[in-house]
């Protein structure tokens, strides 16, 4: 039997693991929608109110066109390849996470996702501070703060 060396030694760990992960997958999506809005020619807050009920994959293909529409890019293409992922992780965790080893008699397969949402939650965590910065430079550089 392999040993994993995580975090995530039991289902309660899993549990507020889950919550976390999901808690940066909502705060990047909200900031890209931020920065989006911000980015967008007229009222901030109109153009948010447009764009709340957008999937993240809709919204960055608009802040995608918007963010090359010039030479001064905040997001790299490597990044936006990045960010897609994002919405594969954030369903991996809603929707098949738990399904991956609760009907399962082997334990290995519960520490095969722990792991696993482990990592994407340290992934997620340092994508969503760098975010945050990129938010913070996007609306000084366009006015709204």
């Amino acid at each position: 039997m392999e040993k994993y060396l995580i975090m995530i030694e039991c289902l309660e760990d899993f549990h507020e693991y889950i919550g976390k992960t999901l808690m940066e997958c909502q705060a990047i999506e909200h900031d890209i929608h931020l920065i989006y809005a911000g980015m967008l020619a007229g009222n901030m807050n109109d153009n948010l109110s447009r764009i709340e009920k957008n999937t993240l994959g809709q919204v960055l293909k608009l802040l995608y066109r918007l963010d090359h529409s010039d030479n001064n890019q905040f997001f790299s293409n490597e990044d936006y390849k990045l960010l897609k992922e994002i919405t594969e992780i954030r369903n991996h965790w809603a929707h098949k996470g738990y399904c991956c080893f609760m009907y399962s008699d082997d334990n290995n397969d519960f520490y095969t996702q722990a792991k696993q949402l482990e990592n994407d939650f340290h992934q997620l965590k340092s994508l969503s501070a760098t975010i945050e910065k990129v938010r913070f430079k996007c609306l000084k550089q366009y006015g709204r703060i």
